[in-house]
């Protein structure tokens, strides 16, 4: 038991916490909105069999349900040892759709006008792509960057797009310097609006230490870091990377605003879209670990270690089935290394989503000439 104890301690307190939610605001600018999805049931193109994840989904839903009374019965331990530990979710509330937004309040794949499967990225190739954003609350930068990436794959473009870059730029547009995170809303349409461009991870390494920039001068000593949530320089420490504010990068021209709906992801999805998704990740998103990968309603515990539950993860694909708790499952790109999840990823049921989603939008367009 006391082995028991210690795993759901780790897991308990090593939740990393990125902000996230949305803005109430419609008014987007160009390249940024939301659109009216309709019908897309003759487009088959990213159709997939997703058989062998919906049988691990159905073995591992209903686990965890034990380790919720394990939470509860040493939570007084818990507090008396490192305070009060579950931080509720504050700094990230769920956006709604619109009254009367198509696709907003089903999750029905015939009322969607979509078929009962979609994935948009290769599993095996995914899973080798995942890293880890560390002690920082960089997660919003980490998804952004994976469903450009995804993207730009498709225009024969191989690239690990900066996350300190990403994160760093996000703090300029948005003016959120001294929190850690990202509203992936507000700075997905202030890339948009301002054309501002995602440069290549060389041009800018990442620091997994968050406010520490001690080991990572000895492994970069020509980038810029200090010790702030954005890492910038320069004597206020808001300057960018003299190397990454040269270089050539890729500008998203489109993104659409899906709301919290897992309705509309699955639209966005059915159409090849890559979505970013902004949830509050509570002890059954933690303990993903210990469930094949599963994010399910089972433990229902909101504890999330010492940072807000606010998370944003990379969607990539859905599949319906009348065997999963909600009516079926989206798969998921995490950043918390390849330990978490199944290989870093993870099939979070719908069940789940209805309790959990903030956010959503859908990376639909970017432009793959380099721009200067």
């Amino acid at each position: 038991m006391k082995l028991v104890h210690a795993i759901l301690l780790a897991a308990l307190l090593a939740l990393q916490g990125c902000g996230g939610g949305g803005n109430d605001s419609d008014e987007y600018a160009s390249g940024f909105y939301t659109p009216s999805y309709g019908d897309a049931r003759d487009d088959t193109r990213w159709q997939a069999d997703l058989k062998d994840a919906t049988r691990q989904v159905v073995a591992y839903q209903d686990a965890g349900s034990d380790m919720g009374s394990l939470i509860t019965s040493i939570d007084d331990q818990l507090v008396r040892l490192f305070g009060d530990y579950k931080v509720r979710l504050v700094a990230a509330s769920k956006n709604p759709c619109p009254d009367d937004l198509e696709g907003c309040s089903t999750t029905d794949s015939s009322a969607l006008g979509v078929g009962s499967n979609a994935l948009v990225a290769d599993l095996d190739v995914l899973k080798g792509s995942v890293r880890d954003q560390g002690e920082r609350g960089t997660c919003v930068s980490f998804a952004l960057n994976g469903g450009l990436e995804l993207l730009l794959s498709r225009q024969g473009k191989d690239l690990h797009l900066s996350e300190q870059n990403t994160y760093f730029q996000g703090k300029r547009l948005t003016g959120t310097w001294d929190s850690a995170g990202l509203s992936p809303d507000d700075t997905l349409s202030a890339f948009t609006r301002q054309q501002t461009k995602w440069v290549s991870e060389s041009y800018w390494p990442y620091n997994r230490d968050d406010k520490i920039c001690l080991r990572y001068n000895k492994e970069n000593p020509n980038a810029t870091c200090s010790e702030t949530e954005a890492q910038g320089g320069g004597s206020d420490s808001k300057q960018q990377d003299p190397h990454a504010s040269a270089a050539a990068g890729y500008r998203l021209t489109t993104a659409h605003q899906l709301y919290a709906s897992v309705g509309r992801i699955k639209q966005a999805l059915y159409r090849g879209y890559p979505v970013v998704m902004s949830v509050n990740a509570n002890a059954d998103f933690e303990l993903a670990t210990y469930k094949g990968g599963v994010v399910s309603w089972a433990v229902k515990a909101d504890s999330c270690g010492a940072s807000l539950c606010g998370h944003e993860v990379l969607v990539v694909g859905y599949q319906d089935s009348d065997k999963v708790a909600g009516g079926g499952y989206v798969v998921v790109k995490n950043s918390w290394s390849k330990y978490w999840g199944d290989d870093g990823v993870a099939y979070v049921t719908y069940e789940w989503l209805q309790h959990s989603l903030l956010d959503a939008q859908a990376l639909v367009e970017v432009d793959a000439n380099a721009a200067p």
